[in-house]
């Protein structure tokens, strides 16, 4: 596994990286909404210590319950100290004023929160999650100052920020160089951020999200490798290792220090640690995805929908149904995530969608596809 330098912190991290998003986390605007951690701690962990054994050593979390969970199991394994975590905060600006707060109480109080979980009570790294909302700049000197002041406590060693705009992200960037992370999306589908970021001279480390969501949140690009009669379908192979050549294609720009997917199967791992090994991007990588990216667009991405719903993975099926719902002028009811029978309704649901899109013309994606 290839390491780099975080920032200009003594860090160094793996070339890839785990996100936070796990099986059966459920996808909401409030943190008590999401999944039992208690439920998930096994086989989370096989997967977290096969990650470290191989070299994975960076770690994102956004979520409360994805801090538990990640907490829980490097105290079991006796690994902290071998990884480098990085912690969030959500919604500092917009949050901030919704509860009432200072944005310095806001944060402190979520950050204090997450480190009384951690082992050692600190993280490594943490950042103001999806900076976009409510940005202003008196707002982000005011939050750095703060976070400065955090880290001068001992609480983290870097300070960084997530951002879905990359025009505002490279603006940010460039003003406040205490942000020694940045985290950006950044895939083959959507490059903008190879743009916004021409001529960057600074020292902040970037880390690559959305790796392998190009379309819709969620749903990784090939999760339409399970439909059935792929290659007839789309007139190539699947390819197994799709994920990992995605990973070479991010790698392969010279800015990005990291990239993370979220990853839910030792498979998936296997995948990830190839991709960390190996950045060379091919020939034969750009054609492959090429084809992908021209297959998960046609016929207004229902493929890709169908082939959400054929994965025993919550979010992915509750992510179909509701895009398939919305392409398809369906109402999509409402299913609590956290409930025992919520993967059952939402293919119960999925079933209905199925017929409708018959009905529609998209018989040729359906061929065996309820089985």
């Amino acid at each position: 596994m290839e390491y780099r330098q975080l920032g200009k912190s003594e860090l160094k991290i793996s070339r890839v990286g785990i996100g936070g998003h796990y099986k059966a986390m459920e996808e909401g605007s409030y943190e008590d909404r999401y999944a039992y951690v208690e439920r998930e701690v096994v086989a989370r962990s096989e997967i977290v210590a096969r990650a470290i054994q191989s070299g994975v050593n960076y770690f994102d979390t956004t979520w409360r319950n994805e801090v538990a969970m990640l907490a829980t199991i490097l105290r079991q394994l006796g690994a902290r100290d071998r990884v480098v975590v990085n912690g969030m905060v959500l919604g500092a600006f917009v949050g901030s004023k919704a509860t009432g707060l200072t944005l310095e109480d806001y944060f402190n109080r979520w950050l204090d929160d997450r480190l009384e979980m951690m082992p050692g009570h600190r993280f490594d790294a943490f950042m103001v999650n999806a900076i976009e909302e409510g940005y202003n700049d008196a707002e982000c000197e005011r939050l750095v100052t703060l976070m400065e002041t955090r880290k001068a406590a001992g609480d983290f060693s870097v300070i960084g920020f997530s951002c879905h705009n990359v025009t505002l992200a490279r603006h940010v960037a460039d003003h406040f160089p205490a942000f020694d992370l940045v985290m950006i999306p950044y895939n083959f589908h959507n490059r903008k951020f190879e743009e916004a970021f021409a001529g960057y001279t600074g020292s902040a480390s970037f880390v690559a999200m959305k790796t392998q969501v190009w379309l819709e949140y969620g749903i990784p690009f090939c999760a339409i490798n399970a439909l059935p009669d792929f290659a007839r379908k789309f007139g190539f192979e699947p390819a197994a290792d799709a994920s990992a050549r995605a990973m070479r294609f991010v790698h392969q720009h010279p800015l990005i220090t990291t990239a993370i997917c979220a990853i839910n199967s030792l498979d998936e791992l296997e995948y990830l640690v190839q991709a960390g090994e190996s950045q060379r991007f091919t020939e034969e990588d750009q054609t492959v995805l090429g084809q992908y990216q021209r297959a998960v667009s046609e016929a207004n991405s229902v493929p890709l929908y169908l082939g959400a719903l054929r994965h025993d993975n919550l979010r992915m099926n509750f992510f179909g149904a509701s895009n398939l719902s919305k392409v398809l002028g369906v109402p999509m009811p409402n299913i609590p995530l956290n409930e025992p029978d919520s993967q059952e309704r939402i293919l119960a649901h999925a079933a209905g969608l199925i017929e409708v899109a018959r009905a529609k013309g998209y018989e040729g994606y359906l061929e065996k596809a309820a089985d």
